[in-house]
């Protein structure tokens, strides 16, 4: 090798050194793909940099010790804790009910030190333990009645209820049928409850944006009923085909049917006799609770499943759509102003002889639903279309009891929509001075969703325990009515 070339390689080399030597380390939180991108201590996973653990007293207040996919013991960052479904978590971690990203274990071993595995196979810190529920999959002795305490179900089952997230006093019922809705405490006249037992929720079927990539989602209905509620109420989110059986549903309280499908654009859910027959028997006889709702598409054949699981019950979604645009409000300066409230409808033609439910309530948003045909008497209508002439009935939402159970369905889904709820400003149309024209018109402005939701709870559930926080800062028409 000739001298120039040498000489050439040791610059080179010497370089490289001083490049790699002199290079900034990446803090907390930065991307990486080595260790030694990042700063001394800390450790390269899931493209992030993390500081190093060995329990959760090692890491920020509020943060988790976690075992990552690599098997480093890490602080889990707030941005991998939030979660609807177990894709969205980082690798190695599942997506528990309460929406949060957490390590699977069987036994408590498989958990970083210090924490407990949950019967719904979670790792969880022991003050996120419930004391209604045993780890390890163990038998429930604190069942209530009508449900006495039961054993876990099969794998094929609904996902059942970590005991990281407290259970209702009902319980998890036996194999034969076990638990229903428990009976939960009573709350003060603000609504504040401190000894409840939280009512159980599934949301059963696709949310509204979970496929659709649309900007808007529902992530204000999952994050408040988890979050907002005092502990009174928890969410789980199902969205894949799972079969309807007695031992499954005895997990929880509330059956929230939605967009029954895995997208608009393939045919809908099947459901058969035996899946509607076990949530007649839940509803009728175990005290349990369905919330339905429809127009999530276009597609009309949407109801087809939903409404197998509703005939029993006497009420069927009709294949038509309802509150299209020509249904806007409309000025003759401005012309419509659905855009306002970001295309949706204000309804608000409450029936005041259903007062559990419409007490208190003003606007809810509406677009492109169904309507409802819920012949018998003991059907309450709780409001009516009294805008569209094309639906089939004029039905926008009927409450029915049924046995020990209760059964609400809605004519439509935008009240799951987050821009629905008026929690924050629309940037645009809530500036009074450009847009003087949408003032009452958009969500912050003149939509009651929480209370909406508030009141169809607690009616279903039928408990007065339940309560919903909604922060000062989404002004006064949003806030919700206690009583």
């Amino acid at each position: 090798m000739s001298v120039s070339r040498v000489v050439g390689l040791i610059v080179v080399s010497a370089w490289l050194a001083t490049a790699c030597s002199g290079s900034k380390r990446i803090d907390v939180g930065g991307t990486c793909i080595l260790n030694s991108d990042c700063n001394q201590g800390l450790v390269c996973t899931w493209g992030k940099c993390h500081a190093a653990c060995h329990t959760s007293a090692d890491c920020p207040a509020g943060e988790s010790c976690i075992t990552s996919s690599d098997q480093s013991m890490v602080c889990q960052l707030p941005g991998e804790t939030y979660c609807i479904y177990n894709h969205d978590c980082p690798a190695a971690l599942i997506c528990g009910v309460d929406q949060k990203c957490r390590k699977q274990c069987q036994i408590d071993v498989d958990c970083p030190y210090g924490q407990l595995c949950t019967s719904a196979q979670t790792c969880v810190k022991p003050n996120q333990m419930d004391a209604n529920t045993v780890p390890d999959g163990g038998v429930s002795t604190t069942g209530s009645s009508p449900g006495a305490g039961g054993t876990g179900g099969s794998p094929d089952a609904f996902p059942y209820l970590p005991a990281d997230v407290p259970a209702s006093a009902g319980g998890a019922g036996a194999v034969d049928g076990g638990g229903g809705a428990g009976g939960a405490n009573q709350c003060d006249d603000a609504g504040v409850c401190t000894l409840c037992s939280p009512v159980r929720i599934l949301s059963l079927g696709r949310p509204y944006g979970a496929i659709s990539g649309s900007t808007d989602n529902s992530d204000a209905f999952q994050a408040f009923m988890n979050s907002n509620t005092k502990g009174t109420a928890t969410m789980q989110m199902l969205p894949t085909f799972t079969h309807i059986t007695g031992l499954a549903l005895s997990n929880y309280d509330v059956i929230i049917l939605q967009a029954l499908e895995d997208n608009e654009n393939v045919p809908p859910w099947v459901y058969g006799t035996d899946d509607a027959a076990a949530l007649q028997d839940w509803v009728t006889n175990k005290g349990g609770a369905i919330i339905a709702m429809s127009g999530y598409g276009s597609n009309l054949s949407e109801v087809q499943p939903v409404n197998t699981l509703l005939t029993p019950f006497g009420i069927t979604y009709d294949a038509d759509s309802t509150y299209t645009s020509n249904d806007c409000p409309s000025t003759s300066t401005w012309g419509p102003l659905c855009y306002c409230a970001q295309g949706s409808i204000a309804f608000d033609n409450w029936n005041s002889l259903v007062p559990d439910i419409t007490r208190h309530l003003g606007k809810v948003g509406v677009s492109m639903g169904r309507s409802i045909t819920c012949p018998g008497s003991d059907c309450q209508v709780v409001g009516t279309n009294s805008v569209d002439t094309a639906a089939q009935s004029n039905i926008a939402g009927v409450a029915k009891v049924v046995g020990k159970g209760r059964v609400f369905a809605w004519g439509d889904e935008w009240v799951t929509h987050t821009s629905q709820w008026g929690l924050t400003p629309d940037p645009q149309y809530d500036d009074a001075v450009k847009y003087a024209q949408c003032v009452g018109y958009t969500p912050m402005t003149s939509y009651t969703v929480p209370q909406f939701w508030y009141n169809v709870f607690r009616w279903v559930a039928q408990t007065t325990c339940l309560t919903i926080v909604v922060p000062p800062s989404a002004g006064p028409v949003p806030q919700i009515v206690f009583d």
